[in-house]
């Protein structure tokens, strides 16, 4: 009986430790994300797409 406690006390551990790092790892993915979308959408990277847009309208 004490074995098998053990056994599954590891199994259930490891299960844990999987899922925590899936966790993390989705955690990671999800703050590099949120920093593409707040680049993209930053005012001052705005101005400057409008800046370029004009110059190229204008260059035409």
């Amino acid at each position: 009986m004490t074995a098998w406690l053990r056994s599954a006390s590891s199994r259930t551990f490891y299960l844990h430790r999987q899922e925590y790092v899936r966790q993390q790892r989705l955690k990671q993915q999800l703050w590099q994300k949120q920093l593409e979308l707040e680049s993209i959408i930053s005012p001052t990277t705005i101005s400057d797409r409008i800046e370029k847009q004009l110059e190229d309208d204008q260059a035409q």
